[in-house]
């Protein structure tokens, strides 16, 4: 809650029009340098066709051309239940990004850099009945690297 967030989606207001839609995450559009390098732009998609605003870095100084751009569909019909990043230890750098369900098994997986050394799984557990419905980022700390990421949840039938 103290947490610095250069970008947030959805606003407050949004997040009002939102108290009853019934709407589902699925697909995540990623941007990142071209090779193996952290997450530097992420953006939510869901069900009814709406996408969160692109939060990315600057990338000041990296050409177009060496700008990669991902996009991951997401099997909506099983509950996340565990958000799982693989961070850097200097930085955060955001390095990988798993959503599971109640049993374990991969809903996403995605890897953008894939060294181990400087680099550990942290784990969040998303409540029985919430769904994702927004991200929170910092996107002005590194030039190219997104150094924190939240996600915004709510409860299903719910406020």
């Amino acid at each position: 809650s103290t947490a610095h967030w250069s970008d947030i989606y959805p606003s407050a207001d949004q997040l009002a029009n939102l108290k009853d839609a019934n709407l589902k995450l699925n697909g995540i559009d990623s941007k990142h340098v071209k090779g193996y390098t952290p997450l530097s732009g992420i953006r939510l998609n869901f069900t009814d066709g709406s996408s969160s605003p692109w939060m990315q870095t600057s990338l000041k100084g990296v050409p177009a051309h060496d700008i990669e751009e991902v996009s991951l569909d997401i099997y909506n019909e099983r509950e996340i239940r565990e958000i799982s990043m693989k961070v850097s230890t200097t930085g955060n750098a955001i390095c990988a990004l798993n959503f599971s369900d109640a049993e374990g098994e991969a809903i996403l997986e995605s890897e953008w850099e894939n060294f181990d050394r400087g680099r550990e799984w942290k784990t969040f557990t998303v409540p029985e009945g919430h769904q994702i419905i927004g991200i929170q980022a910092n996107t002005t700390n590194e030039s190219t690297n997104i150094s924190r990421l939240g996600f915004v949840l709510k409860k299903i039938g719910g406020n």
